[in-house]
């Protein structure tokens, strides 16, 4: 029997590589199972005076490659989970990112995401069940850590 297949998607500030390698884990876990396939968000995430996370500022994927899947504010290019926002910067970029992922890399059983991505994933989840998706067939969703977006 063939492994599940899983995209998975990201949190912000993280990359398919630093992802990755936080999901080391379950990874080894479900070697057998499910293959785990990383996206990279398009979006390139920059510090504006703020104080590094410490997780993400060392080791392969680190602080130099951070990303992001959409941004809450325009101006400052920035995410904030709380924020009320009119409009989200970068979301329909994403959305043809992952498009373009399950044409080429699919097809996928499932989609897992974590954070901004649990939001995002919830999102295309929607797009689907609206058939406005027509290139998403994923059977099951695993959201972890994430939040309704404002």
């Amino acid at each position: 029997m063939a492994p599940l297949r899983v995209l998975c998607i990201h949190g912000y500030r993280q990359n398919s590589s630093s992802f990755r390698e936080k999901t080391g884990a379950l990874r080894k876990l479900l070697k057998k199972q499910v293959e785990l396939v990383y996206l990279s968000a398009p979006h390139s995430v920059i510090s504006s005076g703020e104080a590094p996370e410490r997780e993400n500022s060392s080791g392969p994927g680190g602080d130099e490659d951070r990303r992001g899947w959409w941004f809450s504010d325009v101006q400052a290019r920035s995410f904030n989970a709380q924020q009320q926002c009119e409009e989200s910067l970068g979301l329909d970029e994403s959305v043809a990112v992952v498009r373009e992922a399950v044409k080429v890399q699919g097809p996928f059983d499932g989609i897992l995401g974590f954070s901004q991505g649990a939001a995002f994933v919830a999102m295309l989840c929607s797009l689907q069940e609206q058939k406005l998706e027509s290139d998403f067939s994923f059977r099951f969703a695993i959201l972890v850590a994430g939040f309704l977006s404002a």
